[in-house]
């Protein structure tokens, strides 16, 4: 969407104010690198031009080019219900298959990880992440997990790669989506009652 706006000077003078909306998925426009001050000129590879031609009534107009680079974007959004599983002190249970939307305008990778143990909401009692968590190959196919992978610990240092050799973006503010799913073993010993534990999923670009 694009919006203008006008505003009046003088007889011969107006300040013509142009904006719009190019979207999250406007490709990277870094340019190469070095500063340029040439004004109205097509100068910087990699970067995105516009060309302005304003008429008026009275047949009067004025025009520019110009160019202009978008810093890399991305956004996430995980769903809220996670780790959601029933099971018994020495069983394990799948969790539910949970969707992570996001959007990438650049290459990019995506990570996940525990800020926390298991800890239950009643009795302050937790359950390990490290050795008792895994993330499954089945929860999505077309992901860079080919093999079930348990979580070693909480923390960024112990994140699980989604996509780790570069996810592909897509054009023109379409989000994507990839799917999660985790198994759970319940120790032996394990005090019954509700576990929580909150997660971070983390893009990147390369």
């Amino acid at each position: 969407m694009i919006i203008g706006s006008e505003t009046i000077i003088n007889l011969t003078t107006r300040i013509v104010n142009i904006t719009f909306n190019p979207l999250s998925q406007v490709r990277w426009g870094g340019g190469d690198g070095a500063w340029d001050t040439t004004q109205d000129i097509y100068n910087d590879i990699n970067s995105w031009n516009f060309n302005i031609t304003v008429n008026d009534s009275l047949g009067k107009n004025d025009s520019i080019i110009d160019e202009y680079g978008v810093h890399k974007f991305t956004s996430i959004t995980p769903s809220e219900d996670w780790v959601d599983v029933i099971a018994s002190p020495g069983f394990s249970d799948n969790s539910n298959v949970v969707s992570i939307t996001y959007s990438s305008n650049y290459d990019f990778n995506i990570t996940i990880y525990f800020e926390e143990n298991l800890t239950n909401t009643s009795w302050g009692k937790s359950i390990s992440i490290a050795n008792n968590v895994s993330i499954l190959a089945d929860g999505d196919l077309t992901d860079d997990i080919t093999t079930d992978i348990t979580f070693l610990g909480i923390e960024e240092i112990y994140s699980v790669d989604i996509f780790n050799d570069s996810g592909v973006y897509s054009k023109n503010g379409v989000s994507q989506t990839v799917n999660v799913q985790f198994d759970v073993y319940i120790p032996l010993g394990t005090f019954g009652g509700i576990y929580t534990a909150r997660v971070a999923i983390k893009i990147l670009h390369d």
